[in-house]
């Protein structure tokens, strides 16, 4: 699955499991809010997330007040404002976990891509795993990455393909590597 042309919204809507994410039928794609722990988290499509508290009575909010009770909420929390940019960094912050799913005959090539040098393609491939999972890691990584080089780049995944043990390639070409 090719993920440099998703949104961020798309890519959080593959991560949260569906019983997390409240209005799923009353937003459109370019907004998702959802709930995580004692949390609620609205994403927009420009990948800018912001917190707030839980209300007690969530099950009775409509949507119209949970977004009057973000703007009135003195505790909200604006990731971009705090300088937390990467999905890998906010769940990070969020203290997400991806449950582990052993899935014995699934192996995935994940291709992250150095957006400032795009010729630089780091491989990883990761075998017995959920796509859930090792898009979870796949995120944390390359926020891993972005901490390693300091700002001095910015890593993406490309995407991710499901393969078999086989077909997986070695060395495909030169610009690539294996991390």
């Amino acid at each position: 699955m090719f993920l440099l042309d998703k949104s961020a919204v798309e890519i959080w809507k593959m991560l949260i499991p569906s019983k997390y994410i409240l209005f799923p039928f009353e937003m459109d794609n370019e907004e998702l809010i959802f709930h995580y722990r004692d949390y609620i988290y609205f994403v927009q499509d420009d990948g800018a997330v912001v917190r707030m508290g839980k209300p007690i009575d969530l099950h009775k909010q409509k949507l119209e007040d949970l977004w009057q009770l973000l703007f009135y909420d003195r505790q909200t929390f604006d990731y971009d404002h705090h300088g937390i940019f990467s999905i890998g960094a906010i769940l990070k912050h969020m203290g997400y976990m991806v449950p582990f799913t052993y899935h014995p005959h699934q192996t995935h090539l994940v291709e992250i891509v150095d957006l400032i040098n795009p010729d630089q393609v780091y491989q990883i491939e990761l075998n017995s795993l959920s796509f859930r999972f090792v898009l979870y890691q796949s995120l944390l990584y390359c926020d891993e990455l972005n901490e390693q080089f300091r700002g001095e780049t910015e890593f993406e995944i490309q995407q991710i393909l499901r393969t078999d043990l086989s077909s997986v390639p070695n060395e495909r070409s030169s610009r690539r590597r294996k991390l």
